[in-house]
């Protein structure tokens, strides 16, 4: 709110006496002290008309007042003889005459201008609240339309537009279907509050819940013990409020609960709840709706997690040239393991990307195959390149027989490489390595990981082209022997009773640096990776397995015995590879 003395805004009179206290100062010290009788336009009109343009009448004839004030007040000029008395009076008030007419002038058009500016603020403020108006009634509308169809719809829904839906959560990776369940729930459903559980260690544990508040009485997981597990998962019941007996079932849990099945194979993979839902959208379309819609997220899941297990035992990605990097803790701790016994070091580098945010998805899936590229040119045989963690966008570069300090060469000159190939869109990412040593060798200090493991001890026939030639490039470029021990049954069906007595006799006998595989088809012969053996080594070897594994079959009382054969390979500046 503006301050006023008299009426009068407060800093218009404090400028204008600042302004006549100045100029009466200025007379006093460069003039003659006449108030500026003599100067022609006189110095008092700025103000005059300054006051009146900016603050209006009232403050401009405050102006041409306290003008007039100051310069009748002081030396007065002296009558001429040639001037009668009404010339001499009209000659002092002639400028306070036009000073107030100038006043009342630029003051009132002051004042025009500001009605006019009030008028169009008003009529621009009443623009604004006719729009906000248009806008909530609109929005309003929309609401109400929005109902309209949820309600119409859900007497309506088809097998297409489920299909639709369910396509939201048709994805890889079980993250991403978890994700996608909300949407298509919400679409298909339309829910107020829901929940989706999933069974774990033998009870139903929450994994997403949507609209749920800390008032809200339902459980986060359910036991064996309970009855809505027990009718979920044992009998695989869809509850549903309406009836009776399944609402005394369900209790203060929610209004509707089916069990998540993969159609494809029967299994029960958890259950999705309905806690809230409209009235309107509780019929039984909805019920049947809902049970495929069970089914439907049920199958996506386990097909996801079916895409996991088998990224898991993926070595390697032809489109990127990179190792899976389900593979990587499994080669960190084999490579491991031999450099201790044969006696070499084993460096890790860590590239890095430092701004991944600033990138796209699609820039970013660019990066795997641009590094993959630079790792062919740039890389040993035996040096191993896995695909980055898409959480921290990172690649491991894991490098057999090299110190740290030549690791630093090689970092530097990945990175020289990496820069010269990547694409102008790309040239904004920032990359940074460092360096770890997996084993030294001459510390005796290794950071390699637990002892590699796989189903029944047996790694799958498909891996052993790679790693027998992995192997062998590395033997020559260290120096030691392999020995290949091939395991051939006589004749027999019961092959999961065979597979299953090799591989316990090889998790039992066999050393951590010892790869023994699956039968190959269709021979169905066993084969046996022996890193650092030699052909006399690999006889007694072969010997014992061969004997403990009839004694296994003969223990199993199946009817088959194994036998090995001998071959040879020959390696180039190497003792004969033995196929024992």
């Amino acid at each position: 709110m503006r301050k006023t003395w008299c009426g009068f805004r407060q800093s218009a009179i404090i400028e204008t006496s600042l302004y006549l206290g100045i100029a009466l100062l200025i007379d006093q010290i460069s003039f003659s002290g006449n108030r500026f009788w003599t100067i022609s336009p006189h110095p008092f009109w700025p103000i005059v008309l300054l006051i009146s343009a900016q603050y209006g009448t009232s403050e401009g004839l405050f102006a041409a007042l306290a003008a007039t004030i100051v310069l009748l007040t002081g030396k007065l000029p002296p009558q001429t003889l040639s001037q009668d008395l009404y010339e001499y009076i009209f000659y002092i008030s002639k400028n306070p005459l036009l000073w107030f007419t100038a006043a009342v002038l630029w003051g009132e058009l002051r004042g025009r201008h500001a009605n006019e500016t009030r008028a169009i603020r008003e009529e621009l403020e009443a623009t604004k609240d006719h729009a906000l108006q248009v806008d909530a009634a609109y929005k309003q509308v929309a609401q109400l339309k929005e109902k309209l169809e949820l309600k119409v719809a859900g007497q309506l829904k088809t097998a297409v537009r489920i299909y639709e839906a369910a396509r939201g959560i048709d994805k890889l990776e079980p993250a991403h279907v978890m994700s996608g369940v909300s949407q298509l729930v919400r679409l298909v459903m339309n829910p107020e509050k829901f929940s989706l559980f999933l069974l774990k260690n033998g009870r139903l544990e929450v994994a997403t819940k949507e609209a749920w508040s800390a008032e809200d009485p339902y459980s986060l997981e359910f036991s064996a013990q309970s009855t809505i597990y027990q009718e979920i998962i044992g009998r695989r019941r869809c509850l549903c409020c309406v009836n009776r007996d399944e609402e005394i079932m369900l209790g203060s849990e929610g209004m509707l609960a089916a069990p998540l099945v993969n159609s494809e194979t029967g299994e029960v993979l958890g259950m999705m709840k309905i806690e809230k839902l409209g009235f309107a959208d509780l019929n039984l379309s909805s019920v049947q709706t809902f049970k495929v819609l069970c089914d439907w997220i049920g199958t996506a899941y386990a097909n996801a997690l079916s895409y996991k297990d088998a990224l898991a035992e993926k070595i390697f990605d032809q489109s990127t040239c990179l190792f899976s990097y389900g593979f990587f803790e499994r080669q960190t701790a084999f490579l491991s393991n031999i450099a201790e016994r044969v006696g070499f070091d084993i460096s890790m580098i860590v590239l890095r990307l430092d701004n991944p945010h600033d990138l796209t998805d699609e820039q970013r899936s660019i990066l795997p195959g641009m590094v993959g590229k630079v790792v062919q040119k740039c890389l040993r045989k035996t040096d191993l390149a896995f695909e980055h963690r898409q959480s921290a966008s990172e690649h491991y570069i894991v490098l057999p027989n090299t110190s740290l300090e030549d690791s630093q060469t090689v970092c530097d000159k990945l990175l020289r490489k990496l820069s010269s190939l990547m694409p102008s869109e790309l040239r904004h990412a920032q990359f940074s390595m460092t360096v770890q040593a997996l084993y030294r060798h001459d510390r005796q200090s290794t950071a390699q990981s637990a002892a590699i493991s796989a189903a029944h001890g047996l790694f799958p026939a498909s891996s052993f082209e790679w790693h027998s030639n992995y192997l062998t490039v590395l033997a020559k470029r260290i120096g030691f022997d392999i020995s290949v021990i091939s395991i051939r049954p006589d004749s027999t069906q019961d092959w999961k009773s065979v597979t299953k007595a090799v591989g316990t006799v090889a998790g039992l006998y066999l050393r951590e640096i010892d790869l023994a595989f699956e039968k190959s088809e269709p021979d169905g012969v066993f084969t046996i990776l022996l890193p650092h053996t030699t052909r006399r080594q690999a006889d007694i070897v072969s010997g014992l397995l061969v004997a403990r594994i009839n004694d296994e079959l003969e223990k199993n009382n199946v009817d088959v015995s194994v036998t090995v054969g001998i071959e040879k390979l020959n390696v180039e500046g190497l003792e004969p590879v033995l196929h024992v």
